[in-house]
């Protein structure tokens, strides 16, 4: 309530002493041997250096007065050395004795603002902003309250990714930089970390009222912000370029937030899990509608750290990844596939699409995809066979190892005509060329010969459906089946017992598995 107030009455005061300040260059600065309830200060134009400062005592600030205009602030004279680069946004732009705050061997230290000069801001994407960042490990903490109170996470910087700021503490009031004196973050206004974003280190003023910060536009507030990289990871990048993530309300209402000591993990449906090749306990995951690498020991119940690494489905909402594998080069393959309201029948959205990830580079292959399923590739590697579920048949295309590439696609085999019930799901390759194709809601896995289009065997199992296949094993000649329960809107979990949503194996099945997979071998 105490915030609230101060903020209210902040506010009011800002229309009170903004009046001349119509030229947005224009700042002015109080300094110690002034009254800040009886004088205004003296005014600066922003837009060239002004090499020192008059009516200051020592640098200190007693008031300061801005217009949503962004100045670099320095310690030294002739706007040179160490500085601040302050973006207020318009309606917090009257500051009263501005506090700077750093955190030496982890506790705060404050002290009143100074400056012997100020001057225009650099370009944020002017490596002159984060000079002398040694891209250090950075601890973010962020709290729900002013003054560094209240219910608080913290964020490890760590890699040059863009790391997502938990939905509920978007937000927050005040913020703590624990790092290097010369550490360099940015907060986002966007999950994406690709467009408007302000400048922090340690040392910065009023990192106790975040609010009074902008992000970049006048009347954007830093206390918004929704994610957090280093300074300059993402200049001069384009929107397709940028490693990108669902805007917060496309995300669902289900979201499970998980925190540990060392990070955070921000998800709501993980559909696969593939380990990096070379790299222990690190595994590539589709969240969404993207892809992280996160690192897990496999028995912990929350993972290390998690990245984002690529997102797939730019302007689709309800869209999220779904099946996936790696191809002999260690390419990632996965495709999407379009939330549908199973209360309405099957409605053909054809709004997914099938994607290739490998070394920073995200490729679309086809579109039109409902659901988006089973991958497999021959021991040659010349052909690559997908399953779209909703689309009742196998498709295969010729395959270009080296270039990733797809052409020539045909149908391999088509489910409607060979009595199968339920919905192709995902799907494996033995060692004699023939598919292996898991059933939601066909109570087994479908043995099938690609190359004439034939059915020549089926494996039943105590669930109905039967979700996704892989060999295994000393010998590789043991099917591993997965099944799913109860989930669907329309379910009654009546209807489902302790058979359902396990995971099954089939032994003596006369085949075996074409190889171990693939790990992934893309940049992470």
């Amino acid at each position: 309530m105490n915030s609230q107030i101060f903020q209210i009455a902040t506010i009011l005061l800002q229309f009170w002493t903004q009046a001349s300040l119509s030229d947005p260059n224009i700042i002015k600065i109080l300094g110690q041997n002034g009254s800040w309830w009886a004088e205004e200060g003296t005014e600066y134009d922003i837009s060239n250096c002004n090499s020192s400062l008059t009516h200051t005592r020592d640098g200190n600030i007693t008031k300061l007065t801005m217009n949503g205009k962004c100045a670099n602030f320095y310690a030294a004279e002739n706007c040179s050395g160490w500085f601040i680069r302050l973006v207020t946004n318009q309606l917090g732009g009257l500051i009263f004795k501005p506090e700077t705050f750093r955190w030496p061997g982890g506790e705060i230290s404050k002290s009143q603002m100074q400056a012997a000069s100020v001057g225009p801001c650099f370009d944020k994407c002017d490596a002159r902003n984060w000079l002398g960042d040694k891209k250090g490990l950075v601890k973010v903490t962020l709290y729900e309250g002013t003054r560094h109170q209240g219910t608080n996470t913290t964020i490890i910087i760590d890699g040059d990714g863009c790391f997502l700021i938990p939905r509920e503490l978007v937000g927050f009031e005040s913020i703590k930089i624990s790092g290097d004196e010369n550490c360099c973050i940015e907060l986002h206004s966007s999950a994406n970390c690709g467009t408007d974003s302000t400048q922090f280190r340690p040392g910065y003023p009023e990192l106790s009222h975040l609010w009074v910060w902008g992000l970049g536009g006048e009347r954007t507030f830093a206390s918004s912000a929704k994610a957090i990289s280093r300074c300059g990871v993402y200049c001069n990048k384009s929107v397709s370029d940028v490693n990108r993530i669902g805007e917060y309300g496309f995300l669902g209402d289900n979201i499970i937030t998980v925190y540990d000591q060392p990070g955070y993990y921000d998800s709501d449906h993980v559909s696969l899990v593939v380990p990096v090749a070379n790299e222990k306990n690190q595994y590539v995951i589709a969240v969404d509608k993207t892809i992280q690498v996160m690192e897990w020991d496999g028995k912990s119940k929350v993972p290390e750290k998690v990245k984002l690494l690529y997102t797939g489905e730019e302007g689709m909402p309800t869209n999220k990844m779904n099946d996936g594998k790696c191809d002999a080069k260690g390419r990632l393959w996965a495709g999407s596939m379009v939330e549908v309201d199973p209360t309405k029948g099957l409605e053909h959205a054809r709004k997914g699409a099938l994607h290739s990830f490998d070394d920073g580079v995200a490729k679309r292959h086809v579109d039109g995809i409902d659901i988006s399923n089973g991958l497999a590739w021959t021991a040659d590697n010349s052909v690559m066979y997908y399953i779209d579920s909703y689309s009742g048949v196998m498709d295969a295309f010729d395959f270009d190892l080296e270039k990733g590439a797809l052409s020539n696609r045909r149908t391999a085999f088509d489910f409607k005509t060979s009595g199968a019930t339920g919905l192709a799901d995902g799907m494996t390759i033995d060692a004699n060329g023939n598919l292996w194709v898991a059933f939601f809601g066909g109570n087994g896995v479908m043995q099938i010969d690609p190359r004439v289009g034939k059915k020549i065997g089926f494996v039943k199992t105590p669930a109905s459906r039967a979700t996704s296949v892989a060999f295994g094993g000393p010998h590789l000649d043991t099917l591993y089946i997965t099944t799913g329960s109860c989930f669907l809107p329309t379910d009654n979990a009546e209807d489902f017992g302790p058979a359902d949503g396990q995971l099954y194996q089939a032994v003596n099945v006369g085949a075996k598995g074409l190889g171990s997979g693939v790990s992934y071998a893309g940049k992470i």
